[in-house]
């Protein structure tokens, strides 16, 4: 289970910083403070407004009920945020834009710390708690699908966790692992359309 939260937390993190770099790879030398802008607004922005609803499935699917669980998801978050505030100071353009930007920060801390908070009263898990948890995975997928690959780590970690918290039948397992094997391929192949747009257009 500790492994799987792992594996969730980089897959979450290493796309958005990904595309941050490669979005910004040009336009930083054009004009200061880009890079914190994209970073802010994708990494830490993105990040947080996805978490919130995971958070919420995890609350109330029992997942909170584990220490580790809590400790892990909201460190994945603050450091998140963490990279944020420090690519606003480094690359932040005037006094007044880096004070917006870490006041962001702040709040997606304490966003990310909420687990803590609610962790008390969060509900045990039930016998069906890898299905909502598969369930939230496909949700995720349907949101890259509609709107952003980088989306996709969500389902990703999430259908890989979905294991811990079921008793695998055959068909739970095929579901689960197709899933994974499927979005891990759709995220590659749409990562490397968007590399080749990015070569093109330089």
């Amino acid at each position: 289970m500790k492994s799987s939260r792992f594996i969730l937390g980089v897959l979450t993190l290493v796309p958005f910083i990904t595309s941050a770099h490669a979005a910004t790879s040009n336009g930083h030398t054009q004009a200061g403070g880009l890079l914190a802008s994209i970073v802010i607004m994708m990494l830490v922005g993105g990040y947080t407004l996805l978490n919130i609803p995971l958070q919420a499935l995890f609350y109330f699917n029992g997942q909170y009920q584990s220490a580790r669980c809590v400790t892990w998801h909201s460190a994945i978050g603050i450091v998140v945020a963490l990279i944020g505030a420090g690519v606003a100071i480094y690359d932040q353009r005037t006094m007044a834009e880096m004070t917006f930007y870490l006041g962001l920060v702040l709040v997606a801390i304490a966003l990310a710390s909420l687990p803590f908070l609610i962790k008390s009263s969060a509900k045990a898990p039930s016998d069906n708690a890898g299905f909502y948890l598969l369930a939230g995975a496909v949700c995720y997928m349907m949101l890259a699908v509609a709107f952003s690959p980088l989306i996709a780590p969500f389902a990703i970690g999430l259908a890989l966790i979905a294991g811990h918290w079921h008793t695998n039948t055959r068909l739970f397992s095929a579901v689960r692992w197709l899933l994974v094997l499927v979005s891990i391929g759709w995220f590659i192949y749409q990562l490397s359309e968007i590399y080749q747009q990015i070569l093109t257009n330089h």
